[in-house]
């Protein structure tokens, strides 16, 4: 991941930032409702360096080879990030700049296939990393991470980072999210019901994935469990059970229903603590 994080370092010192690619992308704010949606379909209006930049990695687009590799080196090839094509260069992922984090996740064809696309940051992910404490721990654990945009920041707080995701496809996004971000964290495929091999922790992050899918993207259920009405339960039960004495949990639910309520369920869960 050498060639990974110093395309990361790269990136981090250039213009390819939250507020220069949302003043490209004509919205007020690379952040909230500005990550819902078709984003990536927005107009890139940037020119030169920047605009190579945000045409390959935010929007998925295709630019002429030489124009991208006056915007990268060739760490970006090695690190295939980007790809050359008979009509020109494109990326193989998109790097999202959030705040001084880089995340890597799917190109919009990729990210919306079934169940084997790697979710994609939103106003969701967002609200949750904002609502991360500014304090150190020793032990945080992120579930159902994706590439890692919450993780990502609760790594700059912890000694020890964990993303769990049941997609195995999100420990390769975590791990190059961490490299892009100069970070230290550790990808684990499996379940949030099953929980016990990891320890236990001082925080415990998780976007309860209740999406479905957008019009026109596909007819298969996404990153759901609106179907599944005793996996919100399942899932507070087991975190209840790793999480240290004085530890915190942070939940970001956006419309459940048909089960219990949410309250009820993690008073439960967590007898009152």
């Amino acid at each position: 991941m050498t060639d990974t994080r110093r395309v990361g370092e790269a990136l981090r010192g250039s213009a390819f930032r939250p507020r220069a690619v949302a003043n490209a992308l004509g919205v007020l704010a690379w952040s909230g409702p500005a990550l819902d949606g078709l984003w990536w379909q927005r107009k890139n209006l940037a020119e030169g360096l920047l605009g190579a930049q945000i045409e390959l990695l935010v929007r998925g687009g295709r630019v002429p080879t030489a124009a991208a590799r006056d915007a990268f080196d060739a760490r970006a090839w090695r690190a295939g990030i980007l790809e050359d094509g008979p009509e020109g260069t494109v990326s193989t992922g998109l790097v999202l700049p959030l705040e001084c984090d880089l995340v890597w996740t799917d190109r919009p064809e990729r990210a919306f296939v079934g169940q084997s696309g790697v979710f994609m940051p939103d106003s969701t992910s967002l609200a949750l990393r904002r609502a991360l404490p500014s304090e150190p721990v020793a032990r945080h654990l992120d579930l159902g991470s994706g590439g890692g945009a919450v993780a990502v920041r609760a790594a700059r707080w912890a000694e020890e980072t964990l993303a769990l995701d049941v997609n195995p496809r999100g420990a390769e996004a975590v791990y190059r999210t961490a490299a892009l971000s100069g970070v230290k964290m550790s990808p684990v495929t499996g379940d949030a019901r099953e929980l016990a091999a990891l320890g236990t922790f001082d925080r415990v992050s998780f976007v309860f994935p209740l999406l479905v899918p957008w019009d026109g993207l596909t007819t298969a259920p996404l990153h759901t469990i609106a179907e599944s009405a005793s996996l919100l339960v399942d899932v507070l039960n087991a975190v209840a059970e790793r999480l240290n004495p004085g530890g915190l949990c942070l939940f970001y639910v956006q419309d459940f229903a048909g089960a219990r309520s949410l309250p009820d369920a993690i008073d439960a869960a967590f007898k009152g603590r």
